[in-house]
């Protein structure tokens, strides 16, 4: 018996659920992070939007990992099974995941490709602070100077 597309209840339960609660939702959260990067704009000196926003990064990064992990190892997806060795429903099972696998990979692709976005962009940000940083120092630095050269010039045409 058939159960849509998938050969046995019990694989079609496990996919689909993982899907609706694990892969989705997280590609979800990363595609919103990608937009809401694209949009951040940081001040002359602060970072700390970059900062938080790094945090959040991490975090749905690693929950992505962790479905991705879970989705391309057979064993943890299945976990739950328990099927004996020889029952021919193992195979019905693999037979499913190995059938839906190539559907869920654009999702998956999704997933890296805008995490390499928001990383690339990241940095590009933080890289703006840390030049617009140094620029400001050296500015400060060459103004020092110039004020120290001037009060020396005054100080030996008064003498």
């Amino acid at each position: 018996m058939s159960y849509g597309p998938f050969q046995t209840k019990e694989a079609g339960d496990i996919i689909a659920r993982f899907a609706n609660d694990e892969l989705l939702p997280i590609v979800g959260k990363i595609r919103e992070m990608a937009i809401e990067v694209s949009s951040l704009r940081v001040g002359l000196i602060s970072h700390t939007k970059i900062n938080n926003f790094e945090c959040r990064f991490k975090s749905v990064v690693s929950g992505f990992l962790v479905a991705y992990n879970k989705w391309s190892t057979p064993d943890l997806l299945f976990k739950g099974l328990d099927y004996s060795p020889e029952d021919k429903r193992n195979i019905l099972v693999i037979a499913d995941y190995m059938n839906t696998k190539n559907a869920f990979q654009q999702h998956i692709d999704e997933g890296f490709r805008l995490m390499t976005y928001i990383d690339n962009s990241l940095t590009g940000q933080s890289t703006a602070v840390y030049n617009r940083k140094s620029i400001t120092v050296s500015l400060l630095a060459i103004v020092i100077a110039l004020i120290a050269i001037f009060l020396q010039y005054n100080q030996q045409s008064s003498c």
